[in-house]
C-alpha cells in the first residue's frame, strides 16, 4: 500500500515553505501543541488560502474557497 503523502510534504513540495521553516514549525509544534497547519498560519508562513489549496491537493478533496 502506498504511503500517504503529509500536508507538510505538499507545502515543501510545492515550494510554499522552505525545508528550515518546516522544521521551525515543527519545534515550535513540539513546544506549544496544535496542527502543523495552524503552526504554519500562526507563524504567518503562509496563508489561509494556501493552506485550504494544499489540504485539497494533499488528501484529494475539492477545494471550494468560502
Amino acid at each position: 500500500m502506498a504511503q500517504k503523502k503529509r500536508l507538510a510534504e505538499t507545502l515543501v513540495e510545492d515550494g510554499i515553505i522552505t525545508e528550515a521553516q518546516l522544521q521551525s514549525s515543527l519545534q515550535r509544534q513540539l513546544l506549544m501543541g496544535g496542527k502543523i497547519g495552524t503552526n504554519l498560519l500562526e507563524l504567518k508562513y503562509i496563508t489561509d488560502g494556501q493552506l485550504e489549496k494544499a489540504l485539497s491537493k494533499t488528501y484529494r478533496i475539492p477545494h471550494i474557497s468560502a
